[in-house]
């Protein structure tokens, strides 16, 4: 489920990283920041391997950045949590270290970049999925908020991004 829940959002900042890397947009943006809960920025650790069991605090945050080295394109995760005035430490990512190359990153999480919610939802109950997805009018809105937070069953224009921390184009 962390995958479920974690891919659309990763999936959302490794495409705003590759905008700016392959300049298919003239005036890329150097910053974008998602806002979520403790619960959100925990199941982004988990799913990427980063999680270290301490529950995440009210003001924790995680910073994705997009830095170049040379010539090469490098994605550093930053990490704070703390209500403190603790500085936020740089992450390890598991089998690529604390500055790994963008395409190694994509590689190494295209399990949850990939995600295909649709198929993977209709895979596990294909009448309430169909049902589901079928719907209109607010009985669908009613249904949807009830599923909201436990499940995938949205369609795939109303799905909205998980969020968390901020993510840093350079």
């Amino acid at each position: 489920m962390a995958r479920l829940m974690t891919g659309p959002l990763l999936k959302e900042i490794v495409g705003k990283m590759n905008t700016v890397i392959t300049k298919e947009n003239p005036n890329p943006l150097k910053l974008s920041i998602y806002s979520g809960h403790d619960f959100t920025i925990g199941n982004v650790l988990n799913a990427m391997g980063l999680y270290d069991g301490n529950c995440p605090v009210y003001t924790a945050k995680i910073f994705f950045e997009l830095m170049q080295d040379k010539s090469t394109m490098n994605v550093q995760m930053v990490y704070r949590n703390s209500t403190g005035t603790a500085e936020p430490y740089i992450l390890d990512i598991p089998d690529c270290g604390q500055m790994c190359p963008f395409d190694r990153f994509v590689e190494l999480y295209s399990n949850l970049v990939d995600v295909d919610w649709h198929t993977e939802c209709t895979y596990q109950i294909p009448w309430l999925t169909e049902a589901l997805f079928s719907m209109d009018g607010t009985f669908h809105s009613v249904i949807k908020i009830i599923l909201h937070e436990s499940s995938c069953w949205r369609r795939e224009d109303d799905r909205q991004l998980a969020s968390v921390g901020s993510t840093t184009l350079s």
